[in-house]
């Protein structure tokens, strides 16, 4: 499966192509269930535990099919994380490095729905930014992160 971004993708390409929005956010008050399998901890795996918490809504499409990962700020940074400790065979530590991940909150800083459209937005360019890097759409860390099995 290969990336495109938003604007280049269309469900005409059916499974061939894949796309991904971050258009919405959502506070949780308990870790998120996956549709599909009740015992299916990917939605959890590498976030912080604590609740309530704001995940952000990533919609992947494929053809005509589509799913919803809802992930914490951890859980992309552990993606960053992951993919610099173990970048594809044809990208660079450095290419991966020159990505801009959004910075950490203080625990002062107000988080009000500027902040979060902000950090969705970043969150976001981040996502993509990691997707159209050479080898990244098919890491192992990045299928699991956006459920690409599911299609």
């Amino acid at each position: 499966m290969f990336y495109l971004s938003k604007k280049d993708w269309s469900p005409r390409y059916e499974s061939t192509f894949f796309t991904v929005t971050l258009d919405c956010r959502k506070v949780y008050t308990s870790p998120p269930l996956s549709n599909n399998n009740s015992d299916d901890t990917s939605f959890t795996e590498g976030g912080k535990k604590s609740f309530p918490a704001i995940y952000f809504l990533i919609k992947v499409k494929c053809g005509y099919a589509e799913h919803v990962c809802p992930r914490r700020y951890s859980q992309f940074e552990l993606l960053y994380h992951d993919i610099c400790d173990n970048p594809p065979t044809n990208t660079s530590v450095d290419q991966v490095r020159c990505i801009r991940m959004p910075p950490k909150t203080c625990v002062f800083q107000s988080i009000d729905d500027d902040f979060l459209d902000v950090r969705q937005q970043e969150l976001y360019d981040f996502l993509e930014s990691i997707l159209v890097l050479p080898g990244c759409a098919d890491h192992p860390n990045v299928k699991n992160f956006l459920c690409l099995d599911k299609f």
